[in-house]
């Protein structure tokens, strides 16, 4: 199995910066449709790019991908079914988040995955600045996964155990921070 990943790393190695470039683009765009976390393909970033590069191309798939999952939201609201639908689920909440804030996006952006935040500003015809907001709140994911991903650069590279260790230490560290921010904020109401 190891043999194997080696190989499929060393053969996406061979391709050049452009291809590369272009992979983790996509991959952005389409990660939601895939059901593929958006952080797998910011990891992606730093394992085929680096962290510099990797940092810059993430970013640039993230921004994209939000603004394509906005316009798809405010697309929803011209559809009757789909604007009853979230009318009846949303209905009570509805003046709350209309009332949301640049601040309150991007807050609200460090623990609701990027989709349904995306989705809903179109859907609630929020100011296209809020993009900025959402890319503002992910920014700690975006360079704690591209670091953690070229940290498994480093480790096909350099065959350094300590590196994958670093890579999947980080990822697990954010994960257990996140939650326990989303607890204390959650008990703080």
């Amino acid at each position: 199995m190891l043999d194997f990943i080696l190989d499929s790393y060393q053969y996406i190695e061979e391709l050049s910066i452009a291809v590369k470039v272009l992979i983790v683009i996509f991959l952005s765009v389409i990660s939601p449709i895939l059901f593929i976390p958006i952080m797998a393909t910011m990891y992606l970033s730093g394992l085929l790019l680096g962290f510099n590069l990797g940092v810059i191309i993430a970013t640039i798939g993230y921004f994209l991908s939000i603004s394509t999952y906005y316009y798809i939201g405010s697309s929803f609201h011209k559809i009757s079914f789909i604007k009853r639908l979230i009318d009846a689920r949303l209905g009570k909440h509805m003046s709350k988040l209309k009332k949301m804030n640049f601040v309150h996006v991007i807050i609200f952006s460090l623990f609701v995955p990027f989709l349904l935040i995306s989705l809903g500003l179109g859907v609630l015809h929020k100011n296209k600045i809020n993009i900025f907001a959402v890319y503002f709140g992910a920014l700690p994911s975006i360079i704690a996964f591209v670091l953690a991903g070229s940290y498994g650069k480093s480790f096909f590279e350099a065959k350094d155990n300590n590196m994958i260790y670093y890579s999947l230490g980080l990822i697990v560290l954010y994960v257990i921070l996140q939650k326990m921010f989303t607890l204390y904020l959650k008990r703080k109401g």
